[in-house]
C-alpha cells in the first residue's frame, strides 16, 4: 500500500513539471503518464484485495442453519434418546427433534385448534417425527398433551373423535382410525398419527409402552354413569368444556347422543358445586334461550322445574335436579324431547335413592 501511494505522488510531480513544457512534448508524455496511473490503480486494487483476503473471517462465508436444521444436527449428534423416543420401535429412527410448546405458542402447532386445548386447561405439548430406517415416506407423528387433569383430557379427546372411531383396549378412553390412535392417560392426552396405515403396529406399541411406563390411577368420570343406557349411542359421550351450546356460562357439560324413533338428539348433564348453582344455571340458560328467539312449550308433565322450549323448529328440555344440571339438546320432536328429558331425570332419581 505504502509504495503504491508514492507512486500516485511522483506522477502528480511530474505532471506538474509538463504544465511548463511545449504542447507537443506534453501530449506525448500524458499518454505515457495515463498508462502509468492505470498500472498504478489496479496496482492499488490487488493491493486492497491482498489485504482484504489477509482478514478472512470464516463466520461470512459459511451457510447458517435454520433453527429446525440446527436442531436436527444437534439431535443426531446427542447420544441421549428424547423423552419421545424411548416408546418407539427399535426400526423407528427420528425425523425431527423433539418439540415442546406452551400456551403462548401451541397456535405454532395447530393453527385453528388451539382454543379447543386451552378452554380445557392444556398446559404443554411434546412431539416427535419418526421414521422407518431409509423410508422417508413412511412416519408417524406423537403428540403428547399435558392437559393438567383426566377431565380435561377427555373434553379435547371426547369432542374430537372420529367418525370412524374403533374402540381399542389400551385405557378407559382409547380408539383407532386408519392411520392414527387416540388415547387419555391420566392427565395426559395422546395422538400417534402416521402418513398411511402401514404402522398401525408401531402405533399400538407406543401406545402401550406409553402406558406401561407412566402408571397411574385410572379417573372415572361419575357424570358419564347418570346417563341412561337405553337408545344411548355407543361412544358418543362427550365433555364440552366451555361455551356450550353457545351459551358462555355453560361449562364442564357431558353430553350423549340418542336415537329415539329414528330421530338423534343430545341429553345434557353437569354437576354443579351446589343445588342452588344448579338451579341457578337452568334458569339462566332457559332465558338464554328465549333471549334468541325461543317460546315456552307446556312440557305436560309434574315434575318440578323442567322447562321445554320451541326455538328454530326443534325442542330444547331443561331442568335441575340437586347439584345436577340436565336436559335435552335439539330433538325433532317435542316428544322425543319428553322421552329422553324424563328418562334422564329418572336416572337421577335412582341415583338418590342408593345414596
Amino acid at each position: 500500500m505504502f509504495k503504491s501511494v508514492v507512486k500516485w505522488i511522483l506522477i502528480l510531480k511530474e505532471y506538474r513539471r509538463l504544465q511548463a513544457e511545449p504542447m507537443a512534448n506534453r501530449s506525448r508524455k500524458m499518454e505515457t503518464l495515463a498508462g502509468i496511473a492505470i498500472l498504478a490503480t489496479l496496482v492499488v486494487i490487488a493491493a486492497g484485495i491482498l489485504v482484504k483476503q489477509s482478514r478472512y473471517d470464516s463466520k461470512l462465508f459459511t451457510a447458517s442453519l435454520s433453527p429446525s436444521d440446527s436442531s436436527i444436527a444437534s439431535t443426531q449428534k446427542s447420544a441421549k434418546p428424547s423423552e419421545l423416543q424411548t416408546l418407539v420401535p427399535d426400526d423407528l429412527i427420528p425425523l425431527t427433534p423433539l418439540e415442546t410448546f406452551g400456551p403462548e405458542n401451541l397456535s405454532d402447532k395447530i393453527d385453528g385448534k388451539a382454543e379447543l386445548y386451552l378452554s380445557a386447561g392444556f398446559r404443554s405439548l411434546k412431539s416427535q417425527r419418526f421414521k422407518k430406517s431409509e423410508q422417508a415416506d413412511s412416519w408417524l407423528e406423537i403428540l403428547l398433551f399435558d392437559m393438567g387433569s383426566t377431565r380435561n383430557a377427555f373434553a379435547v379427546f371426547s369432542t374430537q373423535r372420529r367418525a370412524d372411531a374403533e374402540p381399542v383396549q389400551l385405557t378407559l378412553h382409547a380408539y383407532r382410525t386408519g392411520n392414527a390412535l387416540f388415547f387419555v392417560h391420566g392427565q395426559d392426552y395422546v395422538e400417534i398419527i402416521a402418513a398411511s396405515g402401514d404402522l398401525t403396529d408401531e402405533m399400538l406399541a407406543i401406545g402401550k409402552n406409553f402406558v406401561n411406563r407412566n402408571p397411574v390411577s385410572s379417573e372415572k368420570l361419575s357424570e358419564q354413569a347418570l346417563f341412561p343406557r337405553e337408545n344411548l349411542n355407543p361412544g358418543s359421550i362427550s365433555l364440552l368444556a366451555s361455551d356450550a351450546f353457545g351459551f358462555s356460562r355453560m361449562n364442564n357439560v357431558f353430553t350423549a347422543k340418542y336415537t329415539i324413533d329414528g330421530q338423534e338428539m343430545r341429553a345434557f348433564l353437569s354437576l354443579r358445586h351446589s343445588d342452588k348453582d344448579a338451579q341457578e344455571l337452568a334458569e339462566a340458560y332457559h332465558r338464554f334461550l328465549l333471549e334468541n328467539g325461543g317460546s315456552d312449550l307446556d312440557p305436560g308433565t309434574n315434575l318440578p322445574g323442567i322447562k321445554l322450549v320451541e326455538i328454530f323448529d326443534l325442542y330444547e328440555l331443561i331442568f335441575s335436579h340437586g347439584k345436577a344440571l340436565g336436559g335435552v339438546h335439539e330433538a325433532e320432536s317435542k316428544d322425543t324431547a319428553l322421552k329422553l328429558g324424563l328418562a334422564l331425570y329418572q336416572e337421577l332419581q335412582k341415583v338418590d335413592q342408593k345414596q
